[in-house]
């Protein structure tokens, strides 16, 4: 079955929706990165297994040779050959008093483990009474970053009516509220 990125953007979508419910209640700044909650978690339970479902999804559709229930983070991390995802930063627009930048697949490919966020997530999913505080709106709103980028790049920037590509100064930039993409060129 060929991959439906649409269905992944309109999960992404529904997501930002759920983050701003948490936003009325969380102040977006530095005080608050710590913050942890339910809502939190559950945002980054659902976030993180869209991430890894269209990875699974992604390595699939290229042939990848190891059965999708033995998959993890480091087959993921394959993607980074073809994706170049590592030298992406995010800003996340809606922090104050200016955007919060991220580089969620910083080093994912020498790192061990990869992906510090997606590492807290199953921390806390395996180990909830233990790492609770690792939902926490920081690992949340860069594990959004991460998803994010993905599905941008999978979706060759085409992404409806809300958004935004252009090229400046040697970098790619896409924006799709509330989140913009800048990637070298």
């Amino acid at each position: 079955m060929p991959l439906v990125i649409w269905n992944y953007q309109a999960s992404f979508d529904l997501f930002v929706k759920d983050l701003q419910q948490v936003l009325e209640f969380i102040e977006p700044v530095d005080a608050n990165k710590a913050v942890f909650s339910h809502r939190i978690y559950g945002l980054l339970l659902r976030v993180c297994t869209d991430f890894e479902s269209l990875c699974k999804d992604l390595l699939i559709e290229s042939g990848y040779k190891k059965p999708p229930k033995d998959m993890n983070v480091y087959d993921y991390r394959t993607l980074e050959t073809n994706l170049h995802l590592e030298a992406v930063e995010v800003d996340f627009l809606l922090w104050r008093p200016r955007c919060q930048r991220f580089s969620p697949f910083s080093a994912w490919t020498a790192s061990d483990p990869p992906l510090r966020w997606y590492g807290d997530y199953n921390m806390v999913k395996h180990n909830r009474d233990a790492e609770f505080p690792k939902a926490c709106l920081n690992t949340l709103i860069e594990s959004g970053a991460g998803i994010f980028c993905l599905i941008a790049k999978v979706s060759n920037f085409d992404w409806g009516d809300f958004c935004s590509s252009s090229h400046r100064e040697g970098k790619h930039e896409f924006w799709r509220s509330p989140f913009e993409m800048f990637e070298p060129e």
